[in-house]
């Protein structure tokens, strides 16, 4: 299991450009358990100001209405939550 959240932890960090590491401070980090209770969960050890999640498939009233991750987060969560489509 550890090997595995090493690997995505690597996997992402590979994902973010350079110069983008120079102008920001970007954190990764990869979790195993239900998506909305490791969000809240990490944005709380964080204390985050802001979650900025993607919203992807189905249109937004659609996934709050049925149950998305973010309509949990947005819902349970302890800050608030920017819900972008890409």
């Amino acid at each position: 299991m550890k090997q595995t959240i090493a690997k995505a932890n690597g996997d992402l960090d590979k994902l973010i450009p350079a110069q983008a590491r120079k102008s920001y401070r970007i954190a990764t980090t990869a979790r195993v358990g239900r998506a909305y209770k490791e969000i809240i969960q990490l944005a709380s050890e964080k204390d985050a100001d802001l979650v900025i999640m993607a919203v992807r498939g189905r249109n937004a009233l659609d996934l709050a209405v049925f149950g998305s991750t973010i309509y949990r987060v947005i819902q349970l969560g302890n800050c608030p939550v920017l819900a972008i489509h890409p």
